[in-house]
């Protein structure tokens, strides 16, 4: 619809013709899309997911973590275990940045339903003291530690409690990194790719295959590979590709012993050069 006319008057001329408007660029389809397009990715931060084959947000789908940390078990302070994985759920009774010994840092004291408290630290993270604010019901996952006798965690991963869990209580995947791309714009770079693109991956394996091998289905096996809903999915979601490569592998030996067949010869391989 064109755009309303101002209010004419008795002096007023005749409102001119609108100009045309200019046709709108089609975007890229998200998969297409540069991966500096999304929120959150710095021109430097493009740079960094470069070097691991991601320039495109589709190419977020196929950088698969190498590990998950498990956080899913949630325990009060008065239960944790010093050298285990565990998440705490509390709120924050205050916080701050400043030098911890010699070095910066943001300490927090978070205090759980029981009244129980534990000492957090977070080594040159001195920004989360603004971000920490007291009485911020929150969720911290990590490896618990002593100090002087005190239960602590260092550098825990964590997030606010009433959002959806990503970084905290739950199977949290580890993706290959390089020095300074941090592992959480990683981990909600590749859910975003997921969310907006798995439902519509085609299916590249037969279904007589997938029910023989007993394998879930594309979309669901990445969404289980980047936000599985349980140890189980993330095994299965691995098992299928791993197969999958394997086919893909042993199929290409077939054909190249066909193709020997046939013709009597197949393609040299390339021999490296003497030592």
């Amino acid at each position: 619809s064109s755009a309303p006319r101002p209010a004419e008057t008795r002096n007023s001329k005749p409102a001119a013709a609108p100009r045309p408007a200019r046709p709108k660029l089609t975007p890229p389809p998200p998969a297409e899309m540069p991966v500096e397009a999304l929120t959150g990715v710095s021109r430097a931060y493009a740079g960094k997911l470069k070097k691991l084959g991601v320039e495109k947000v589709s190419d977020l789908l196929w950088l698969f973590p190498f590990r998950y940390h498990d956080f899913s078990e949630v325990r009060p302070v008065s239960q944790l275990v010093v050298g285990e994985e565990q998440t705490v759920l509390g709120e924050v009774f205050s916080a701050g940045a400043g030098l911890v010994g010699r070095r910066r840092a943001t300490e927090a004291l978070v205090q759980d339903s029981a009244g129980s408290m534990l000492r957090v630290v977070w080594w040159g993270q001195t920004y989360l003291a603004r971000q920490l604010k007291t009485g911020m019901k929150v969720a911290l996952s990590g490896k618990v530690t002593a100090f002087r006798g005190r239960l602590q965690m260092e550098n825990p991963e964590w997030e606010p409690l009433e959002g959806e869990s990503l970084h905290t209580r739950r199977l949290v995947p580890v993706y290959p990194g390089t020095e300074g791309l941090p592992q959480r714009l990683v981990r909600r770079l590749a859910r975003e790719a997921v969310e907006a693109l798995a439902g519509g991956l085609e299916e590249t394996l037969p279904d007589d295959v997938r029910r023989r091998l007993k394998v879930p289905p594309l979309p669901q096996a990445m969404r289980g590979m980047h936000v599985p809903a349980s140890p189980r999915e993330a095994q299965d979601a691995r098992r299928r590709f791993a197969l999958e490569e394997l086919l893909y592998i042993e199929l290409g030996v077939v054909r190249r012993r066909r193709m020997y067949q046939e013709e009597g010869s197949a393609p040299q391989l390339a021999l490296p050069p003497p030592v």
